[in-house]
């Protein structure tokens, strides 16, 4: 996720970032098991797409504390 788009994270809906965090796990899931199967030699992925599973995370619970 490049700055520009984790800066418009906290305008978008609370569906949106739920449809944006499943793509996100399918992502990590999939690409665990090319990475599984030796598909993949660079491993860096996994340390972004958790980041940004973490970061939509955030904005998730930031607007659920807002609402309250």
């Amino acid at each position: 996720m490049k700055k520009s788009q984790a800066k418009e994270l906290p305008n978008k809906t609370v569906k949106a970032l739920n449809k944006d965090l499943l793509d996100l796990y399918t992502e990590l899931k999939k690409k665990s098991v090319d990475d599984a199967s030796g598909k993949i030699k660079n491993v860096s992925w996994k340390r972004s797409v958790k980041k940004d599973i973490a970061r939509i995370l955030t904005v998730i619970r930031i607007k659920e504390l807002t609402t309250k």
